[in-house]
């Protein structure tokens, strides 16, 4: 599989190549022991460095930490990739950076199905599902959740269409959601006010919570249809 690239005598990236021929670049001379190596996932060292290429005894450089990025404090669960706290989406993957178990968020590491904590840095890591269709552990009942949701949409719904329950239904708690229709199309709409009201309160509630508050009220993992 191509995963490495090379730096030539000009400073010029070149590559992909594989294993094989990476190691037939060295024997040629194309590749030094000093030559610039990096890999697809952004690790970066000296071609003398690599254990098995030139015999050299270091520390193999390409088990390091990955390259960071200014302003990363966390990482994307889904390709590692180090993120902003409050991105919404990994830029390198386009997915949630939250939610998923391939990586832990706080350091980066990757993890394997069974973990439940990070072994590098001790984050907890949310457990692999039970026969039941529930999470084990302690703090993880409920059902299996979606993607993480947005404050900002959840907000906005239940204000402007939580007299319908729209919100409710985003939030994974359809359950509600059908009261509200039901209390809605039942009174002919007599009741929207006082469903209405009831939206406005939570689309306040949602925008006035932290980021934190928010995700750890609101996760997927907690998603109910009668959870409020």
């Amino acid at each position: 599989m191509p995963n490495w690239f090379y730096h030539d005598d000009a400073g010029i990236k070149q590559g992909p190549i594989d294993d094989a021929q990476l190691k037939a670049l060295c024997q040629s001379g194309t590749i030094t022991p000093k030559t610039d190596l990096e890999t697809e996932s952004g690790y970066r060292g000296k071609a003398g460095q690599v254990r098995g290429l030139f015999g050299a005894p270091e520390v193999n450089p390409f088990t390091a930490e990955p390259p960071s990025q200014p302003g990363a404090t966390v990482y994307c669960t889904n390709c590692g990739n180090p993120v902003e706290e409050q991105a919404y989406a990994c830029m390198k993957c386009g997915a949630s950076p939250v939610g998923h178990r391939k990586f832990c968020r706080r350091c980066g590491t990757a993890l394997n199905p069974e973990q439940i904590v990070c072994v590098k840095c001790g984050a907890g890591v949310l457990p692999a599902r039970n026969r039941t269709g529930g999470y084990g552990g302690p703090g993880y009942g409920g059902s299996v959740g979606g993607e993480p949701k947005n404050k900002l949409a959840a907000g906005l719904l239940a204000i402007f269409l939580g007299w319908i329950g729209v919100h409710k239904f985003y939030m994974g708690s359809w359950g509600w959601g059908m009261v509200f229709l039901a209390v809605v199309f039942l009174t002919g709409g007599f009741l929207g006010l006082v469903t209405g009201i009831c939206g406005l309160v939570e689309g306040i509630l949602y925008l006035t919570m932290s980021q934190k508050e928010f995700e750890e009220k609101y996760s997927p993992q907690t998603e109910a249809p009668f959870r409020w």
